[in-house]
This record gives structure tokens, C-alpha cells and sequence, in this order.
């Protein structure tokens, strides 16, 4: 699967949620058998349907070639079908995820940083923080799974600086 197409499936996944919220019946880029007449050859990225309300959506990224003519077409083909409208999402630009770093290699980094500490404290400094930066992530990563197991949140803040959940207050007046 190309970038392009995950950034779309993504955007396609964190609606879907609001969409199933709102009573709809989400596919995601939805077969042929499901696709009205008049779309003729065109292939939404997704089709909502509810007893009420049938929508079409168009996933619409930065950058992303000819958009707008899409939108524009989608928006001819169902000019004259009362019971169906458009949703366009507009996604991002595609982010490159930050890879994972080994454990061994955050190590190796600080043992170069302190070699450089007083030749170079500028670059030892730069290391330093890289290497933090990245056990950061690490413990972020660990802890998040943990707690999306258990069906809670945590911010990344939550988990790098270790700041205490906030207690509800009555507020009296």
C-alpha cells in the first residue's frame, strides 16, 4: 500500500468512528453491487448509509493531483438525485511516521554524546537530546498499548513527565 493510501485509510478509519456514531453503515471504498446507477463507472472512497440519509465521500488530500476535479465531478453526478449528497474529508499531508530506534542504538548514541562532551558539548548536547527524545517515544509507545488495552487514554506528556491525571473539582459558586 502506497503513502498516499495509507494517509487515505486513515482518515477514512478515524471518521468511520463518527460516522458509526451518527447511525451510519460505513464501506469503505465500497463494491460495485453497492454503488447506485448513477455513478456509473466511478468508485467512491466511501458510501454512508443510514434509513435517512445516503452519502457519498471523497477523501481529499494536500497536494494531491486533481482533487478538485473529482469533487467537481462527484458533485455533477449527484446534482439530480435528491437522496444522496457528498462529504468531502480533507486529510492532512502524508506524515512519515518516525521509524523505531533499538534500545542498543539510543546506548551507542550516548556513549558517543559523552566522548563528545568536551570536545564538541554543542554536538554532546544535540546527542543527548536525540537520545532522550527517543526513549521518550519508546516509553510512550509501551505505556499507550498498555493503557489502550485497559481502554484508557494517555497524553504524551502523561507519560514522558509523569504529570498526575486531573482531579475532578465541584466549583461552588
Amino acid at each position: 500500500m502506497s503513502e498516499a493510501e495509507e494517509t487515505e485509510r486513515a482518515a477514512l478509519e478515524k471518521m468511520s468512528k463518527i460516522w458509526v456514531g451518527q447511525g451510519f453503515q460505513v464501506f469503505i471504498q465500497p463494491s460495485g453491487k453497492l454503488l447506485p446507477d448513477f455513478l456509473q463507472r466511478y468508485r467512491p472512497d466511501a458510501l454512508l448509509l443510514k434509513e435517512d440519509d445516503k452519502v457519498l465521500v471523497e477523501v481529499v488530500r494536500k497536494g494531491q493531483p486533481h482533487a478538485e476535479a473529482r469533487v467537481r465531478r462527484l458533485k455533477e453526478l449527484i446534482a439530480d438525485q435528491s437522496e444522496w449528497r457528498l462529504e468531502v474529508v480533507y486529510s492532512g499531508e502524508n506524515v512519515l511516521a518516525v521509524r523505531r530506534v533499538a534500545l542498543e542504538s539510543i546506548l551507542e548514541t550516548l556513549g558517543s554524546a559523552e566522548d563528545l562532551l568536551t570536545k564538541e558539548p554543542r554536538a554532546s548536547l544535540l546527542l543527548f537530546w536525540a537520545s532522550l527524545e527517543a526513549t521518550a517515544r519508546i516509553s510512550f509507545r509501551t505505556r499507550q498499548a498498555d493503557h489502550n488495552r485497559r481502554g484508557a487514554s494517555l497524553s504524551f506528556w502523561q507519560v514522558v513527565v509523569k504529570l498526575p491525571r486531573p482531579k475532578p473539582r465541584a466549583f461552588v459558586n
